[in-house]
């Protein structure tokens, strides 16, 4: 038989829209990362304001 080995994952999103700089990205990320973190054990945060610059088919490949 397999073994089990539970998992708390944390995750946060951005998204970006023109030109940026990969500082500016990770740290945004970041930021929702840590907002997740703070929400408890297995959390997603995106910031609903970057959300909204992705379109559904780029969004769709964040779930």
């Amino acid at each position: 038989g397999g073994r089990s080995c539970p998992l708390s994952v944390s995750i946060g999103g951005t998204s970006f829209s023109g030109p940026t700089t990969y500082e500016a990205i990770f740290s945004a990320a970041d930021r929702r990362l840590y907002a997740a973190k703070s929400n408890g054990r297995d959390q997603v945060s995106f910031d609903p304001a970057e959300a909204s610059l992705a379109s559904p088919a780029s969004a769709a490949t964040l779930h």
